[in-house]
């Protein structure tokens, strides 16, 4: 091709580019979400933070099977996470802290259950109540 065409293509390919439809982007929140939710995906289901986690007489047991299924479930998105609404009101921060620090894969728990907690506050009132049998 001669230089002069070329530059012709590339202007008008540059043109087109700027007057094109713009692909849709993610909300702020989302795309932190998401971040979130990737990171989460990283869990290779070891079990180390059910090892650790103290909690289990709090744990509402029907919907939460531990730690590691938190993690799995929270992989999935802000779509799995309206089922971890329950199971992140049962867990403290000091969980959350031993969860993470024996984590091979270093799955952020506290930042996905201060994400559940924000997405569903009214949760957080009803788990003092829950009680179940760990066995």
């Amino acid at each position: 091709m001669m230089p002069w065409l070329r530059r012709i293509w590339f202007a008008c390919r540059a043109l087109a580019a700027l007057l094109g439809p713009r692909p849709p982007r993610l909300p702020r929140g989302e795309d932190e979400a998401l971040s979130l939710a990737r990171r989460a995906a990283r869990c290779i289901a070891c079990g180390a933070c059910d090892r650790v986690f103290a909690a289990w007489s709090a744990a509402p047991r029907a919907s939460f099977f531990g730690p590691m299924h938190f993690a799995l479930a929270a992989s999935r998105g802000p779509d799995g996470w309206s089922q971890l609404a329950e199971a992140s009101a049962a867990t403290s921060r000091g969980d959350l802290v031993a969860m993470r620090r024996v984590c091979p894969v270093d799955v952020p728990f506290e930042a996905l259950v201060r994400a559940v907690r924000a997405r569903a506050p009214s949760a957080r009132r009803g788990a003092g109540s829950l009680r179940h049998d760990p066995g």
